[in-house]
């Protein structure tokens, strides 16, 4: 059920790859079970009105019959791709009511992880081949992201702008290789 939405095949495989070597040093490691999740749904609104998809796929999320999840773990994910769709904008939002079951930790996690699935699919194109040529890792206090030469064209300002805004999300520097 999770892939049936999905536009990309091996997308979701890709990205957990690149994440290995970071998550735990962005987020909770308690919560890379849920991040797996996460990518998984992660185009789960690629298809709905482009103004509404992050809403839309934040209450698809906390309304999915996934069993064995917590109610903190169903809102992390679904603020993760609240943030993969909408980024650092204010539309309409998650009910306050239902974020405020997330520590502040947690809150500050689930923003940059969907930060960091934003950057992705726009590094990408959404094309899975294409993140075979990028590697992320995090050295002292800074987000290192290493792309081969023959994809250095597909970091044009906006998505250097994403990555930076992920870097600054998870309290961290950044410098392309």
């Amino acid at each position: 059920m999770l892939a049936k939405n999905q536009r990309f095949t091996g997308m979701q495989t890709k990205i957990k790859k690149i994440f290995n070597p970071i998550f735990k040093k962005i987020a909770d490691k308690d919560l890379e079970r849920v991040f797996k999740i996460s990518t998984n749904l992660s185009d789960i609104s690629w298809d709905e009105q482009p103004d509404l998809r992050g809403y839309i796929a934040a209450n698809k999320i906390l309304s999915l019959p996934i069993r064995d999840l917590t109610h903190v773990e169903r809102v992390w994910m679904a603020k993760v791709v609240y943030h993969r769709y909408v980024g650092m904008k204010e539309k309409k939002q998650i009910e306050k009511s239902i974020i405020n079951l997330l520590t502040e930790e947690q809150k500050a996690s689930s923003y940059a992880v969907g930060l960091s699935l934003r950057f992705i699919y726009i590094f990408c194109g959404g094309y899975p081949k294409n993140l075979e040529k990028i590697k992320l890792k995090i050295k002292k206090n800074k987000l290192i992201c290493k792309i081969k030469p023959e994809a250095k064209s597909l970091m044009d300002k906006e998505v250097e702008r994403r990555l930076k805004n992920f870097a600054n999300a998870s309290n961290l520097n950044y410098e392309i290789v």
